[in-house]
C-alpha cells in the first residue's frame, strides 16, 4: 500500500521559517533587512522527459525527500525514516541502506543523514548514537559521539541534530528541549574537538514545540547559518560563538505578520500562516544552502505554491522563480540542494497520487 503522501505545501510551510527577499538592504540594530516582490517571480518552464522518476514499488515508496545525495550513479534518499536507493538515471529501485528497527545497525528514527568519503552516516536523535554504512548497506560501527554534554543548571542537555564547526575544531549541536525551567533551555551546545562542551550564548528555546533547528555549514564566509519554525530571520554564529539574527526578510503584504510570528508555539504559528488565503503568507522551507556570496533556498506559500530563491549577499541582488510543466501538472516539493552549477530539486505529478516524487536539474543560470 503507498506510503500517505502529505500535501508538502501545507505540511513543510507549516514548519518553515519566512525568509529572503528581492531589493536593497536596510539596517536595523546590526541586523540588515532584504526585501522582495513576490510579484516578480518568474516561471521556468521543466522538461518532464528530463525527470528522474524514483520507482514506486511496494518496497521503493517514500514520502517527500529531505535529502538526496548522488553518489556512484545512484540518488541515496532520506525521507523520513526511510533510507532508500534509486538509480540517478533511470530511478529504478536499487534497495535500501538502513531500516528502521532495533536490531544491530538499526536505527529508531534519523535526525541527519549524509556522507563522509565513501561511507554513509546516520543520526539518531533518539538513541544519541551514530551508525555508519558502506554504500552497499553494509554495516559498520554506531557509536555515541558526544558523550559529555553539558549541564544547563541542574538538567542534562541532549542532542537532537549537529552541524559541523566551520572552523573544522568540532561541532555545533542543536540540543532539545527541556521543559519546566524558570529559563530557556539553550538552543545550541558548542562542543570543539580539544576543549570541554559549552552552551552557546545568544538564543533559547522557550516552548517543547519547536523543530530542530536546520542549519548550514559555510566553511568560505567561517559561519554556521541556522533558521527557527515560521520566523523571518536567518541566524548565524560565527567567530564569536555566539548565536545572532543576521538577516530579517520582508514579504511584503505576504509577510506573516510579527504578532504572529512571535506566538510562542510552533503549531500556533503554523496555524497563523496557513490562514493566509486571500493574500498567501510566504515562507522559507528547510532547505537553503550557501554557495559563494549566494545563499539558494526553497519557499511556500499559504498557497498551493513552492518555488526557490536566490541572495547574492555581496551586491543585494535576488531572484524567485518556480517550476511549471505540462500545465501545472508537474510541480515543485520543497527539495534542492546545489551541485556544482546545477540545482538538483524534487517534484511532485499532481496526476499520480502514487508516485514517488521526481528528481530535476536545472542550470542555476535561471535565476539570473
Amino acid at each position: 500500500m503507498k506510503l500517505k503522501n502529505i500535501n508538502l505545501t501545507l505540511l513543510t510551510t507549516a514548519l518553515s521559517l519566512a525568509l529572503f527577499s528581492c531589493g536593497n538592504h536596510a539596517e536595523e540594530g546590526g541586523v540588515k533587512t532584504v526585501k522582495f516582490d513576490y510579484d516578480e517571480m518568474k516561471t521556468l518552464q521543466l522538461d518532464p522527459s528530463a525527470l528522474v522518476a524514483l520507482e514506486a514499488s511496494d518496497s521503493s515508496l517514500i514520502y517527500d525527500i529531505v535529502e538526496a545525495i548522488p553518489y556512484n550513479n545512484e540518488y541515496y534518499v532520506w525521507s523520513r525514516d526511510l533510507l532508500k536507493r534509486f538509480d540517478a538515471q533511470t530511478g529504478k529501485f536499487k534497495g535500501t541502506l538502513a531500516k528502521r528497527g532495533e536490531g544491530p545497525g538499526e536505527f529508531s528514527m534519523i535526525n541527519r543523514f549524509w556522507l563522509d568519503a565513501d561511507t554513509f552516516r546516520v543520526f539518531d536523535g533518539n538513541t544519541k548514537l551514530q551508525y555508519s554504512y558502506l554504500p552497499d548497506g553494509t554495516f559498520c560501527d554506531q557509536f555515541n559521539p558526544f558523550p559529555d554534554m553539558p549541564k544547563s543548571g541542574a538538567t542534562q542537555l541532549r542532542a537532537q541534530t549537529f552541524f559541523e564547526s566551520p572552523d573544522g575544531n568540532g561541532y555545533y549541536i542543536a540540543n532539545g528541549y527541556v521543559g519546566g525551567r524558570p529559563t530557556p533551555s539553550p538552543s545550541y551546545t558548542r562542543y570543539p574537538t580539544d576543549a570541554e562542551a559549552t552552551i552557546v550564548p545568544g538564543r533559547g528555546l522557550r516552548s517543547g514545540s519547536f523543530l530542530m533547528d536546520r542549519g548550514f555549514t559555510d566553511r568560505e564566509h567561517n559561519r554556521l547559518l541556522l533558521w527557527e519554525g515560521v520566523r523571518d530571520t536567518l541566524f548565524v554564529i560565527d567567530d564569536s560563538h555566539e548565536v545572532r539574527p543576521l538577516y530579517a526578510f520582508d514579504f511584503g503584504s505576504h509577510s506573516l505578520p510579527a504578532d504572529k510570528q512571535n506566538l510562542l508555539h510552533l503549531d500556533e504559528r503554523a496555524t497563523a500562516f496557513a490562514e493566509g488565503k486571500d493574500i498567501p503568507y510566504l515562507s522559507m522551507l528547510r532547505y537553503f544552502q550557501s554557495v559563494g556570496d549566494r545563499i539558494y533556498f526553497s519557499f511556500a506559500s499559504a498557497s498551493p505554491e513552492i518555488g526557490f530563491g536566490m541572495f547574492d549577499e555581496k551586491t543585494g541582488k535576488t531572484s524567485l522563480i518556480t517550476l511549471n510543466g505540462e500545465n501545472g501538472r508537474y510541480r515543485p516539493a520543497g527539495f534542492i540542494k546545489i551541485i556544482g552549477d546545477s540545482a538538483l530539486v524534487a517534484i511532485n505529478d499532481k496526476d499520480d497520487d502514487g508516485a514517488n516524487p521526481a528528481l530535476y536539474t536545472f542550470p542555476l543560470s535561471a535565476f539570473e
